[in-house]
């Protein structure tokens, strides 16, 4: 989304940004029916597969992947994508504190760094930025329902720098 290319096709990015990291973070919790067509929207774990797949199936680089894969509950996968089962998926109960700190331990262990904080730390300056947030949209006369991907990208940037 950062790359607003009309001519590029989204899949296509995505398959560029799954092939270029090394990390991917996948959360298959939004699955369920779409109230008004009755479809679910199954472009996570489709993702998912995509990543597993370039791990898979990848050049030495791409076998170095690593991935957390996260549900809001810890086995709900079975329901609705159970191929996957063996892999150790990560439930954060619909709740962003639980996230954060699912992602934090995760990249922690993957990346070998110990310089991280907490989730508990991290969560507290999450919430803090959001609470912030309507300030800095004032500021740059942005509604927050206007907020593109590159405009929260840079609000984030600029607040951790203060």
């Amino acid at each position: 989304m950062e790359i607003d290319d009309g001519a590029d096709v989204r899949f296509e990015k995505i398959q560029r940004l799954i092939s270029a990291s090394k990390y991917g973070i996948h959360d298959i919790s939004v699955t369920d029916a779409d109230a008004v067509t009755g479809l679910p929207r199954f472009n996570m774990p489709l993702e998912l597969g995509v990543f597993l797949g370039a791990k898979r199936y990848g050049q030495n680089h791409q076998k170095k992947k690593n991935c957390l894969i996260l549900d809001r509950e810890r086995w709900r996968y079975r329901e609705f994508i159970s191929d996957i089962a063996g892999h150790d998926i990560r439930g954060h109960d619909n709740d962003q504190d639980t996230a954060i700190t699912a992602v934090r331990d995760w990249l922690n262990a993957a990346s070998g760094r110990r310089t991280i904080p907490g989730g508990r730390a991290i969560a507290r300056r999450f919430h803090r930025f959001e609470a912030d947030l309507p300030q800095i949209c004032d500021e740059l006369e942005i509604e927050p329902d206007e907020i593109t991907y590159n405009d929260y990208g840079t609000m984030v940037s600029s607040w951790l720098r203060t």
